[in-house]
């Protein structure tokens, strides 16, 4: 593990989230991944197609860890969010995020989730207003990468 001496790694690492650096160097790879994701195998498959195209990886096995992560972060995340995850569900955590001004702004989402129709009318409305890209499984990883190029490269557009 590479020492840091950044104040948000430290926190991060608190809360049990580590980045996975890749090798390689892809353009987008300014803009960190936070994979929310309950699956271990998904999130296994997930982080090393993202490390093959050049991101730094962190991952979250619930919503809470990745809450944490999300307020503690002063770097721009991409956020892949399954929908059912332990502790707080993808749209419960997208709910919290929104009661924090600056983090539906710092951050762009995307929801990965085979269940989309039990999303509430107030979920959808969420959604929409976040602007939150939505994933349905089973997906081609090809089209998630190019989701999450695109997403990187917005955020790459607003922090430079």
């Amino acid at each position: 593990m590479t020492v840091s001496n950044d104040p948000a790694h430290d926190q991060l690492h608190d809360h049990g989230i580590e980045p996975v650096e890749s090798m390689e160097h892809a353009e987008h790879a300014d803009v960190p991944i936070l994979l929310v994701e309950d699956d271990h195998d998904i999130r296994e498959t997930l982080r090393m197609a993202l490390e093959d195209e050049g991101y730094v990886v962190y991952e979250a096995e619930d919503g809470l860890d990745a809450l944490a992560m999300l307020r503690n972060s002063m770097t721009p995340l991409v956020v892949a969010l399954d929908l059912r995850l332990p502790r707080l569900n993808g749209d419960a955590l997208l709910l919290q995020v929104c009661k924090r001004e600056h983090l539906p702004a710092r951050h762009c989402f995307m929801l990965v989730t085979a269940n989309r129709e039990i999303l509430s009318s107030a979920s959808l409305r969420l959604l929409e207003r976040m602007q939150v890209r939505v994933v349905t499984k089973p997906f081609d990883l090809d089209d998630l990468l190019d989701l999450v190029a695109n997403a990187a490269d917005e955020l790459s557009a607003t922090t430079h």
